[in-house]
Parts: C-alpha cells; structure tokens; sequence
C-alpha cells in the first residue's frame, strides 16, 4: 500500500468507507493531542507564575531557576507533541490525496486540515516525501518555532535574573 491515490477508477464503497472511518479517527487523535499539549503548557504557565509570585514575595532568587526549569519543561513537553502530531498529518495527507478523484477535487476535510488549498497539501506531501519527517518539521506551517522560542526567552530570562537578584540584591538562593 505505498500509495493512496487511487488510478484505477472510483474507490470501492467499502474501501472509501474505511478511509472515511479512518480520517475521522486521525482527526480525532490530532484535536486529541493539540488539546494534550495546550493543556501541559497551560498547566506549566500557571505553575511558573506562581512561582514567580512566589519568588518575589518572599525574596527567595532560588525560585526563579526552579521557574526557568518549568520552562524549559514547557519547551520539551512541546517539542514532544509535535513529533507525534507530524505523524498523523503525514497520514492525514495521505489519506486526503486518495480521496480525491484527481488533484483538483477536494475531500469533504479539505477545509479543516491546515485551511490548505490542494496545492498547498501537495507541496507539504512533497515535503514529507522529500526529507526525513523531522527535517519536514520546521516547514510545516503548523510546526513553526515561534511557540517554541517565548518559553526560551523566558526561561533564560528567568535564570539571569534569578542571578542577578541573589548576586546584587543579596537575595538568598531558598
């Protein structure tokens, strides 16, 4: 099965059935693990403003490196999602490619994934194809690093002044 476009004709019923059945399922494990991941970092930025709170409140400059931590667990718990989300788009991709009758034709989710137009699903497929799946990564509009990179800024933020505090302030470290 190395390719899902169908070319001899119209897709038998019960095999446009399963994929129907299928695209449903990918797209439930997608919102599934979007709503993961929101969740984890939601969780990790409340816990690093509390302690942040906490931090200044009882002037303790150790809290900061321990916020910095919850930071860049933020960034790892990101990059962790997006290795397996990049599977099932690769799937999703392929999956709406064997639907459609040619390349002009859109499936019936042609809207919902990536708001792409069917040229746009063909250059990622490309892409995919092209490159190992995490090298495609970063071109993905959906993998861009912008999420990636406030939660650096803040968590070498968070260290500096953490520093900065205990070393000029005489702010103790716990």
């Amino acid at each position: 099965m190395s390719s899902m476009k169908n070319t001899n004709g119209p897709i038998p019923a019960a095999q446009n059935t399963y994929r129907d059945v299928e695209l449903q399922q990918v797209f439930t494990t997608l919102i599934a693990q979007a709503d993961n991941r929101s969740n984890a970092l939601i969780f990790m930025g409340t816990v690093n403003l509390a302690a942040l709170g906490i931090a200044f409140t009882t002037q303790k400059a150790g809290i900061f490196f321990l916020s910095a931590v919850l930071a860049f667990g933020a960034v790892w718990v990101e990059l962790k999602g997006r290795s397996r989300v990049i599977f099932l788009c690769e799937r999703l991709i392929q999956l709406r490619q064997g639907l459609a009758a040619d390349s002009s034709e859109s499936s019936p989710w042609s809207r919902v994934f990536l708001t792409a137009t069917d040229e746009e699903v063909a250059k990622y497929a490309s892409i995919l194809r092209a490159k190992p799946i995490y090298q495609a990564m970063p071109r993905m509009p959906i993998f861009r690093w912008t999420g990636i990179w406030a939660p650096v800024i803040l968590g070498v933020s968070e260290v500096l002044l953490g520093y900065v505090l205990a070393r000029f302030f005489q702010w103790t470290l716990f």
